[in-house]
């Protein structure tokens, strides 16, 4: 839950890694210009952060939540595929700029559920609570 590193975040399960620079940090609060993104992103983090210094946000597929509301933490995303996998559905998304994530959701109904099909344009978002940022 706590990976200190990109490849401790990558190697330990799956994660989603966002690429940035640290545009402000105080209160507990680090918010990370992520341009392959579209967006500011921002991360609970009681550590130390340099702004300007380049940092990741990795969030697991499990954190990803469809229907987002607009706003920090929020990505507009394409959905390309749906793989069912009996106690949760994997949909793997991609950003308008290339960027491909993984989300896992739960599956709570015995038929239908709320996953949605390939194809679909879907809001995916996360708690900053959810992030990690990785300065190393």
């Amino acid at each position: 839950e706590h990976p200190a590193s990109r490849f401790v975040a990558g190697f330990i399960g799956t994660a989603n890694l966002f690429d940035g620079r640290i545009v402000s940090a105080g209160q507990g609060i680090v918010r990370l210009e992520a341009p392959r993104c579209g967006a500011t992103l921002s991360v609970l983090h009681d550590g130390s952060a340099e702004v300007g210094a380049e940092a990741s946000v990795a969030v697991r597929p499990e954190k990803l939540r469809l229907g987002a509301v607009e706003g920090d933490n929020t990505l507009a995303a394409t959905v390309e595929e749906v793989a069912f996998r009996g106690e949760a559905t994997l949909c793997r998304a991609r950003l308008a700029s290339g960027l491909a994530l993984t989300v896992s959701l739960p599956n709570r109904a015995r038929q239908g559920g709320d996953a949605p099909l390939p194809g679909a344009t879907v809001w995916l978002g996360f708690a900053p609570a959810d992030a990690v940022l990785l300065t190393r």
